[in-house]
């Protein structure tokens, strides 16, 4: 099992990296030109601000409720976010 796991994480990061510079090449194409660099910015800052948020609520998360307590948060953030999306999606566009 755990080499399956680090399978996995190898396989991430490969395609992660794909990930950026498929968003420099869609903004690119899509943005008007004065506002490439500002829309740019939004988009990829997420990443760091996820990690800098997540990093400090997870030990709090650890220390208050358990190791376990990390992964039903998260998830459930992920789930509720992906509800959100596709509801936003069905009934707006």
């Amino acid at each position: 099992v755990n080499t399956c796991f680090f399978k996995f994480l190898n396989n991430y990061n490969y395609f992660s990296g794909c990930h950026m510079s498929s968003l420099y090449a869609m903004w690119a194409k899509w943005a008007p030109p004065l506002e490439r660099s500002r829309l740019c910015l939004i988009a990829l800052s997420g990443t760091s601000v996820g990690t800098v948020i997540s990093m400090p609520l997870s030990a709090m998360l650890s220390n208050a409720f358990g190791w376990r307590s990390i992964f039903l948060f998260f998830g459930k953030q992920t789930v509720l976010a992906e509800v959100s999306r596709r509801l936003l999606e069905l009934f707006f566009l």
